[in-house]
């Protein structure tokens, strides 16, 4: 019976995710569609595939927790996905349907203040992209290390460290649209692959498979939102070539063997390791490995049961994570002792991403891996905050768009996506995140993006003209 009733919720929540997406196409509405589509690729990649997976092998992963994962507590949690996800689809379009359509999305595309802030993003990213590629591998003491409060080794270090935290997605995304918007240079072509590609190259030397992902959707977001489907194509070629390696990079074995060996020395040196990657990995190779690895990686539904049952335990997070993320931007040298963004308890690793490997697994305490936002509603609160925060992210999602919308279309989406990665899972994007992660985005990536577009836009001495009709270019964005 458990098999069937998962079977019905996953194809449920799907399909409520479908509706959103083509309600947003119909209406000609492509802010809401790139999120509704942005959604559902992470609910088909990373809900719908390891439960469907968990049926045909008979819960294989979730046999190997320390506390098995039984099917009755995976029902429970997919029915507290689905009704997470049917509240904010039902008020994202009933607050988008309320207000009327408007969009500044210039007839042309772009205006001077607004392309000479995609070059500034630009360039911010290649420069923290490249700074990157470059600089020493993290060792293992390093990486595990992680939850302390960083000490900084200068003030180039604290400036850089900053420029990372605030402009790394904007510097990434507005990349993505000067290497594809038909309005850039070549110039600006060139900088915006130096803002893409080094991430890619970084995750693939370094296995972070995410990081592959993230610079191949720069490209393909920015494709399909400008119609330019040549840029679609090479993204889609570019991640075929990386396919094969990421079997090879199965299990975390292959980050931590190159953390082991190369920490502290330059990321070039793991090239003579991909030689002999094979023979390295216990990940697999071929179809069936990689996609047993993708599978496996695909934690979130079976780390939420985790949350269910710390919530009905006593153990639950309570407003903890939200009031943490509203003061994330008090500095240490005033709060020592302030409670770490996200985080459910004094520490570090008090958040759920960590909870839910310690119980789940065993693991080291600094060990993250991924979750379900539905099922931090639940930690939170129960299946009260399940409907009600469903609801919230629903009235986020419409005010985000409706700020947007007053944009060009390249720097619309360049605000989407802030917002879409500020809970990245197994390397994909969503827009259906907890709210505390919302809270976090708006002061680390969102304020200094506004900052930016501000003295910006007083240094070109123009204002934007608002106008209400639909630019082609967007109506091509979401089909005629």
């Amino acid at each position: 019976m458990s098999e069937i009733l998962i079977a019905i919720l996953i194809t449920a929540t799907t399909a409520v995710m479908l509706g959103g997406l083509v309600w947003a196409r119909r209406g000609r509405r492509p802010l809401a569609a790139l999120i509704f589509g942005i959604c559902l690729l992470y609910e088909l990649g990373f809900v719908d595939m390891p439960m469907v997976y968990s049926l045909i092998s008979g819960f294989k992963f979730e046999a190997q927790m320390v506390e098995v994962a039984k099917a009755s507590e995976l029902v429970e949690m997919l029915l507290g996905e689905f009704l997470y996800v049917a509240t904010f689809t039902s008020m994202f379009v009933l607050f988008e349907s309320t207000r009327e359509r408007r969009t500044v999305a210039s007839e042309v595309q772009i205006t001077p203040e607004s392309k000479r802030l995609l070059m500034i993003l630009s360039c911010l990213g290649a420069v923290i992209a490249i700074s990157t590629l470059v600089s020493p591998m993290q060792t293992l003491t390093e990486g595990s290390e992680h939850m302390l409060a960083k000490t900084y080794s200068g003030p180039g270090d604290v400036i850089f460290t900053w420029l990372q935290a605030g402009f790394w997605c904007s510097g990434l995304y507005a990349g993505g649209v000067l290497f594809v918007a038909p309005f850039s240079s070549r110039l600006g072509r060139l900088i915006g692959l130096a803002a893409v590609v080094p991430l890619g190259i970084f995750g693939m030397l370094s296995g972070v498979r995410g990081r592959v992902i993230w610079a191949v959707m720069s490209v393909m977001i920015a494709g399909v939102m400008f119609r330019a489907k040549t840029k679609v194509k090479m993204a889609l070629c570019g991640l075929v070539i990386a396919l094969p390696f990421f079997a090879l990079m199965g299990n975390l074995d292959f980050r931590y063997l190159v953390a082991a060996q190369l920490g502290g020395k330059s990321l070039f040196e793991v090239i003579p390791l991909l030689t002999r990657a094979q023979s390295l990995m216990m990940g697999g190779s071929g179809a069936g490995g990689m996609a047993e690895s993708l599978v496996g990686r695909a934690m979130g539904p079976r780390n939420s049961v985790i949350l269910y049952r710390l919530y009905d335990r006593g153990e639950g997070c309570g407003s903890a994570a939200i009031t943490s993320s509203i003061y994330l931007p008090i500095p240490r040298f005033i709060w020592a002792h302030k409670r770490p963004a996200g985080s459910c308890d004094a520490t570090e690793v008090g958040g759920a991403m960590y909870q839910v490997m310690s119980y789940g697994y065993g693991t080291p305490p600094w060990v993250m891996g991924p979750y379900l936002a539905s099922a931090h509603a639940y930690y939170e609160g129960g299946w009260v905050l399940v409907i009600v925060f469903g609801m919230v992210i629903g009235g986020i999602w419409s005010m985000i768009s409706a700020f947007a919308e007053r944009r060009p279309l390249g720097v619309a989406i360049v605000y989407i996506m802030v917002f879409l990665s500020a809970f990245t899972l197994d390397g994909f994007f969503t827009g259906i995140a907890p709210v505390h992660e919302f809270i976090r985005t708006l002061w680390l990536a969102f304020v200094p993006l506004l900052f930016l577009e501000k003295i910006v836009y007083m240094t070109v001495g123009q204002r934007m003209r608002p106008s209400n009709r639909y630019p082609s270019s967007i109506s091509q964005a979401v089909g005629n």
